[in-house]
């Protein structure tokens, strides 16, 4: 209502918008700031089985699994990128101060002005 406060971009293919999707669900649902809602851990479903960041607990991974949900754990590094890299920027409305947030695996920035 008070105008535009989140600006948000990720490359990654097809991984794109299930991780651009994650970050504002951890932004606006869970009151993360950017940073934290970058790096928290994802998941990335299309058409097969659903990748899933080996940092989720094992009771979610495992509450997949009883679903029938075909599962593959996997853990990011800096050579991998199963779930593509997001950066964005917040703003505080409060205070005016802009907020960054990037992917935590590889080299990235994210400017605001």
């Amino acid at each position: 209502e008070e105008g535009p406060f989140l600006a948000l971009g990720s490359p990654g293919g097809r991984k794109v918008l299930t991780a651009v999707q994650q970050v504002i669900h951890n932004v606006v649902d869970f009151g993360l700031g950017m940073q934290a809602a970058v790096s928290a851990p994802r998941i990335h479903c299309e058409g097969g089985p659903v990748a899933v960041d080996a940092r989720l607990p094992a009771e979610v991974i495992e509450a997949l699994r009883q679903r029938g949900y075909p599962v593959v754990v996997r853990e990011e590094d800096f050579l991998s990128s199963y779930f593509a890299r997001p950066n964005g920027i917040l703003l505080d409305r409060q205070t005016g101060l802009l907020h960054s947030g990037v992917e935590p695996y590889k080299m990235s920035t994210a400017v605001g002005y």
